[in-house]
């Protein structure tokens, strides 16, 4: 049986003939831990990626590809790229479990067990856009979704030793690298401080900015964390429900709470104008909660909000630990 890969942008949703990995999408089959997705019960896992692996352990999994042409995703991250690679070449995939269930871990719950995780994480955000990409020169001017389909293409055949070895391409990850070791380093040192509570809770104090996958690394098992940055101005807070509690996870997950709800009443008395508490639906993949004038992320795991100080960031604590209660 010979499978194709495509990625959908909306086309192949009424076709029957298609496997929809890690997003969901379509009405055939298919392997995924996004919410409402249709895993058969036997590949269910907290990754796509283990769903996939799953699925290619399993010596009847021809029974789930009977009619199916093309293996898709409707996005583009490391958890969809290795995903189908599982799917595409289960022989090939299988010795390399475990360094890719690392690598999705790093990618889609921010959690870095090894550096080569995430560095590899870090190779498949960078492929399609980094200037020093092999691709750079087949992919400039292209639309988004143009450059996800030739970048997945181009990792799905190189993956085994983009695993193993991630040296070559080295200007696509060593910022990563370098901002997660200065975290890390700044918790080490005690600039930065977190202390876990009950609830599921983390809270974060430090005087910089910090790596968003060190401080969720290091606040495992919490999967809500706020943060506050002291300045002489004041502290600057920002809370957030992690990735952990928006996917359909097998391993038990504290279930998120309404922000919104939080917000309109810390913003009781203060004025519509200048910077107020200001949430994101929980639906979002990280709902978050801050204080500050409403700004456009450059990524999913930036904040939408520019942060300004606030005088009233010890009501937002006790919100939330009644809430995580």
């Amino acid at each position: 049986m010979t499978l194709r890969f495509d990625l959908d942008e909306g086309q192949l949703s009424s076709r029957t003939d298609v496997l929809a990995v890690d997003g969901v999408f379509g009405v055939g089959p298919n392997l995924s831990h996004w919410p409402g997705h249709r895993t058969p019960a036997k590949y269910r896992h907290d990754l796509s990626t283990g769903s996939a692996l799953l699925f290619a352990a399993d010596p009847d999994r021809d029974a789930l590809l009977r009619d199916v042409t093309t293996v898709a995703n409707n996005h583009y991250d490391t958890d969809g790229v290795l995903s189908v690679f599982a799917v595409l070449h289960p022989e090939r995939a299988l010795p390399l479990a475990g360094p890719m269930l690392d690598a999705a871990t790093a990618g889609d719950f921010m959690v870095v067990r090894s550096e080569a995780a995430l560095r590899f994480d870090a190779i498949v955000m960078e492929i399609g856009t980094h200037p020093a990409s092999p691709l750079a020169d087949d992919v400039r001017g292209l639309r988004s979704f143009e450059r996800w389909r030739r970048s997945t293409r181009w990792l799905i055949d190189r993956t085994p030793e983009l695993l193993r070895d991630q040296g070559p391409l080295e200007p696509l990850w060593i910022d990563a690298v370098r901002a997660f070791d200065a975290t890390m380093a700044s918790f080490a040192s005690g600039r930065s401080r977190m202390e876990k509570r009950p609830g599921s809770l983390a809270v974060v104090d430090t005087d910089h900015e910090l790596d968003t996958a060190a401080v969720v690394t290091l606040a495992q098992p919490c999967c809500r964390i706020l943060t506050r940055t002291h300045g002489p101005d004041g502290a600057r807070i920002r809370f957030v429900h992690t990735t952990h509690s928006w996917f359909d996870r097998v391993t038990p997950t504290p279930r998120r709470f309404d922000l919104l709800t939080l917000a309109e009443r810390l913003n009781e008395g203060r004025s519509p104008q200048g910077p107020r508490w200001i949430a994101s639906e929980i639906a979002a993949p990280i709902a978050e909660l801050a204080f500050g004038l409403p700004v456009k992320p450059m990524h999913f795991t930036d904040s939408k909000v520019g942060l300004s100080p606030v005088d009233d960031g010890d009501a937002c604590l006790k919100m939330i630990e009644a809430a995580s209660a």
